[in-house]
């Protein structure tokens, strides 16, 4: 639909309308990105969509045993399959970031962490919270810098893929234990709202970037020039997008994730920060 509006920015044919209602994920992996498309983002949701189907199931039939047993499982074949991957190599595109299999361990380490946890907060010190965040940087870093793990481009050996993914697990584990339960005075509520509706920034803003950079290019430069910023278009560009996305992913928070926000109240055990 929207591609009668604004074209190119929508899926581009009906398999592509129907695999991003659950299966966007695996749509790329074996077509790979579709190009310049606003799209793609949406690959994450399909992932997430896939764990939300299976996770009442295996919580109603088999309980917190069968929770933990079929996490640490799926823990062990994502990193059968991040073997596999550097095994085989790579050259361009990999389907490896947007395998579901592999992504299943971060979901699988939630799952595990939070079992854990038992509703329970770190009450860490300011100190330490801000070493944790520190660390989960370098693990990142660390990963995609000397050990080749990045994104849909990896170009690591075996022991590398091994060790990169590890530390970028580690590194999304220390970065949310560090975050969790911190005191709200240390948190400005410009970033704690921008971290709310962070996920609707996700989603929306290559479809902006798409608009103004490719779409209203033309328009952008005339801008830039009105306001005596020639030659700065793409700074004028850049916080235009900015604005636009938050805009977007303000009024998507409020009018379509609230709702369901709300809903879910009725059936969650641990209150949500929405």
């Amino acid at each position: 639909m929207l591609n009668k509006v604004i074209p190119h920015v929508g899926a581009p044919d009906p398999l592509s309308w129907l695999a991003f209602t659950l299966l966007g994920n695996w749509y790329i992996c074996l077509h790979g990105w579709i190009p310049a498309n606003p799209v793609n983002p949406m690959w994450s949701i399909s992932v997430e969509e896939q764990f939300y189907i299976a996770i009442p199931l295996i919580v109603y039939f088999g309980r917190r045993f069968g929770l933990k047993v079929v996490s640490s499982m799926l823990l062990i074949v994502s990193y059968v399959m991040v073997i596999w991957y550097a095994w085989k190599g790579w050259h361009g595109f990999s389907s490896q970031w947007t395998n579901s299999l592999v992504q299943f361990q971060f979901f699988s380490a939630g799952t595990l962490l939070s079992l854990m946890l038992k509703g329970r907060t770190p009450n860490w010190h300011p100190v330490f919270r801000a070493l944790g965040i520190l660390a989960g940087i370098v693990c990142s870093f660390t990963a995609s810098v000397y050990l080749g793990v990045q994104a849909d481009t990896p170009s690591s050996t075996v022991l590398q893929a091994l060790l990169g993914w590890i530390l970028v697990l580690a590194g999304t584990i220390l970065f949310f234990i560090s975050l969790l339960g911190t005191p709200t005075r240390f948190l400005p509520k410009p970033v704690v709202y921008l971290g709310r509706i962070s996920y609707g920034l996700y989603l929306f803003h290559q479809f902006v970037y798409t608009l103004i950079f490719d779409r209203g290019n033309a328009q952008l430069d005339r801008l830039s020039t009105s306001l005596h910023l020639a030659g700065w278009s793409g700074a004028v560009g850049t916080v235009l997008t900015f604005c636009i996305a938050v805009l977007m992913a303000h009024l998507s928070y409020h009018f379509y994730e609230k709702p369901f926000l709300k809903l879910k109240r009725k059936f969650t055990f641990v209150p949500s920060r929405d």
